[in-house]
């Protein structure tokens, strides 16, 4: 049997080199004859399930989201690698819990717990004389209840040169660690009346 010697070496792919533009037209070849390699080597097994699976959901990520009140795909308009929040080192557990709660529309903001059949009003409870439904802009931006806090953020908020006018949605769809931590801020301030 004669000594070979094999070397591998990264060369870029489809720019016309003509010994890898044969091996890729028989790597074709093979795939589509349907015989295609039956083994993979067992370090490859998790890198390729999790890229199939990656790839299979990328493909459903954008239906999956059916409920009206989500504002998840504002923030992640396509299936991450990481979650949002990754990037965010300091924020707590607690906050990145209720902001997912917000974003997806499963708060524990009366609106939601009404729809759901947990209250018997979906009005703000610092006011529910005014019969005004309690939406995250209502909480953010209109509750008279909540006037200085509202003061507050939007002041906040201005210093970062965000357009206005803004919604609620708007504000949590902001890939920005100082955004949330005035988000945050503001959600420590609400009166215990109001859960997230």
């Amino acid at each position: 049997m004669p000594h070979i010697s094999i070397k591998f070496l990264w060369i870029r792919s489809h720019i016309g080199i003509t010994h890898n533009e044969n091996v890729d037209s028989l790597a074709k070849d093979d795939i589509r004859s349907g015989n295609p390699h039956k083994y993979l080597p067992i370090s490859e097994i998790l890198r390729v399930a999790k890229q199939s699976s990656f790839d299979d959901w990328s493909l459903h990520y954008p239906k999956s989201f059916k409920n009206p009140k989500s504002s998840y795909l504002l923030i992640q308009s396509q299936l991450p690698r990481t979650p949002w929040y990754t990037h965010c080192n300091d924020l707590r557990r607690s906050f990145i819990i209720k902001l997912s709660r917000l974003c997806f529309g499963h708060d524990r903001l009366p609106q939601h717990l009404f729809r759901i059949g947990l209250t018997d009003s979906p009005y703000c409870p610092l006011h529910p004389q005014s019969h005004t439904i309690f939406t995250l802009n209502h909480l953010f931006f209109e509750c008279p209840s909540l006037s200085q806090l509202r003061q507050l953020l939007y002041s906040n908020l201005i210093t970062y040169q965000l357009t206005t006018p803004f919604t609620a949605s708007d504000i949590i769809s902001i890939q920005n660690s100082h955004i949330f931590h005035l988000i945050s801020s503001s959600i420590s301030r609400l009166p215990p009346e109001i859960t997230i």
